[in-house]
C-alpha cells in the first residue's frame, strides 16, 4: 500500500539583497514549485529518503540541495519543512564557493584550544566570519 503524499513547505531569501527571490525557479523531487511574492512554497511529494531541491534563476548561482526525510519531517504538522534557502544574486566581483564534509569555521573559531585566539564572536558570528572569508 502506497503511502499518503506529504507536504513540502520552506522558503526562499536573497542573500544580503533586497531583491525578491519569487522569479527564481524552484523544483522539489524533479517538480516546479509555485512560490509566493514573499518566497514561501508548499508542495506535495511523495514520500522518500531523500529530497533533492533546485533553484535556478537569471541573476542567481544555481544551487541543488538534498536532505534527508528525517531530517525534515515535523511530527506536529505530519509535514515536512525545509530550512530556509538562501540564493546568491551574482555580482560583479563576487565568487560562490561551498564546501561539503567537516569544512566549517566553527568550534575552533568561536571556541580555540590551546592558547589561539577567538577569531568569530558566537554572539555575532556574521561579521567575523565575513571578514575570514575575505
Amino acid at each position: 500500500m502506497a503511502q499518503e503524499a506529504l507536504h513540502i513547505e520552506g522558503r526562499v531569501s536573497v542573500f544580503q539583497d533586497e531583491r525578491p527571490a519569487d522569479d527564481a525557479a524552484v523544483w522539489i523531487a524533479g517538480s516546479l514549485v509555485t512560490q509566493t511574492e514573499d518566497g514561501v512554497f508548499s508542495h506535495l511529494v511523495a514520500p522518500a529518503p531523500f529530497y533533492q531541491v533546485r533553484l535556478s534563476g537569471e541573476g542567481f548561482y544555481p544551487t541543488v540541495q538534498t536532505f534527508a526525510h528525517t531530517e525534515l519531517m515535523d511530527q506536529q504538522c505530519q509535514c515536512l519543512r525545509l530550512p530556509e534557502i538562501e540564493l546568491v544574486a551574482k555580482r560583479e566581483g563576487r565568487v560562490e564557493m561551498f564546501f561539503a564534509g567537516d569544512a566549517m569555521a566553527g568550534r575552533r573559531y568561536s571556541e580555540p584550544v590551546w592558547g589561539e585566539r577567538q577569531l568569530v564572536d558566537p554572539a555575532d558570528p556574521y561579521p567575523d566570519l565575513m571578514r575570514l572569508l575575505e
